[in-house]
């Protein structure tokens, strides 16, 4: 999450832009699942959770809340 911030402000290719919005929004979902779930495997939670099964769903402000707190 740090990484994929510190090059949205290194970049003004509008492609690159938006495909760094896509990684942020994974990475997000990904850091505040609290399981490993799929292709996102988490050392510190390695077990699925079946309570925790459920799609994520993340605003654009809150993937860049997340990242902020997480860097």
């Amino acid at each position: 999450l740090k990484t994929i911030l510190r090059l949205q402000g290194q970049t003004i290719d509008s492609a690159v832009q938006n495909m760094l919005t896509t990684a942020l929004v994974i990475a997000a979902a990904a850091y505040a699942r609290r399981e490993s779930r799929g292709a996102h495997f988490r050392s510190d939670f390695p077990a699925p959770a079946p309570r925790l099964a459920q799609r994520s769903q993340f605003s654009l402000a809150e993937a860049q809340r997340i990242a902020q707190e997480a860097s």
